[in-house]
């Protein structure tokens, strides 16, 4: 006796060219790097990743970055009406030789980079 096995569609696909996982390397490798510029930004996140691909591994500012970012992710409630200003979401930035506690240029306030809605 035979038996069909019947499949239906579950969910959408997820991972490394999905959703959230998208946000969290455009914030690693662009946001960062287009906010503080390549000489801060080599200063925080160090030297080459390791691995390639969808294979990579993350270094413990990358990971210390991304875990303050997630806070930030998961409040954003979408972008401020019409002629309301944008909420300001301090990201704390570690103690690292020559990224100034105060950088108005790129938005370091008190050691905190702000990122606005």
């Amino acid at each position: 006796m035979l038996h069909v096995l019947d499949m239906d569609f579950l969910l959408t696909c997820t991972g490394d060219y999905y959703g959230a996982t998208c946000v969290d390397q455009s914030f690693l490798k662009d946001f960062l790097l287009r906010r503080l510029g390549p000489q801060k930004y080599h200063l925080l996140m160090g030297d080459a990743r390791h691995g390639q691909g969808a294979h990579t591994v993350l270094r413990q500012n990358e990971k210390d970055m991304l875990a303050r970012f997630m806070d930030i992710k998961h409040d954003f409630a979408g972008k401020p009406d019409r002629g309301e200003d944008p909420l300001p979401f301090p990201l704390t930035l570690p103690p690292i030789g020559g990224i100034p506690d105060d950088d108005p240029d790129v938005g370091i306030h008190n050691g905190a980079l702000h990122i606005t809605q």
